[in-house]
């Protein structure tokens, strides 16, 4: 039997193009009442310090209104961009260019393979940072179905719940998406 833990990941495909509100942002992983969007708090940070701090703010806010801190999910924002290797992500990131927000918008980013994303969301989840991620799948390549199929599997291998209807959804939306792109251009 796998041990199961609780690693609240979202998606959300609204960098991807114009997105119905209800499918904009997807709890793909089952999490103590995450997988409802029940009090989850989403932040972006420029790094994982300022992630840790805004996390321990919200806290320490829902404690100030009276509410149980535990009950409140915070779930960093990362943009990402992954591929087979760490090299072609790298390249593939260089292509988008001009189309990333400017850096003052910014959040954070990793740039790199699907397990070494597992390994940085289970690292933010071990160390405090914040009680989980929402993946901001850049426009590149294959990213979607990655995050879907290969970070999403390395996170279940380490016991996370992952919800495949949840994962099946994104997968429907995202390739809407990008049949609405290719029509576009």
């Amino acid at each position: 039997m796998t041990n199961t833990r609780s690693i609240p990941v979202g998606i959300d495909l609204t960098g991807l193009g114009s997105v119905p509100g209800d499918a904009a942002w997807t709890a793909v992983t089952a999490a103590d009442g995450a997988e409802c969007g029940a009090n989850i708090v989403r932040i972006r940070s420029l790094d994982l310090r300022d992630a840790q701090a805004t996390r321990e703010q919200v806290r320490a806010d829902a404690v100030v209104e009276g509410r149980d801190p535990d009950g409140v999910t915070v779930l960093v924002d990362v943009e990402v961009v992954v591929a087979p290797d760490a090299r072609r992500a790298r390249r593939e990131f260089a292509a988008l260019g001009a189309s990333l927000r400017p850096a003052a918008d910014a959040t954070l980013r990793y740039v790199g393979t699907p397990s070494g994303l597992g390994g940085l969301i289970d690292d933010i989840v071990a160390a405090g940072v914040a009680d989980g991620v929402t993946v901001l799948p850049l426009p590149a390549d294959g990213v979607v179905d990655r995050v879907l199929d290969e970070t999403l599997a390395w996170l279940g291998d380490r016991g996370a719940r992952v919800r495949v209807d949840a994962v099946e959804s994104v997968r429907a939306a995202a390739r809407t998406l990008a049949r609405g792109a290719a029509l576009a251009s």
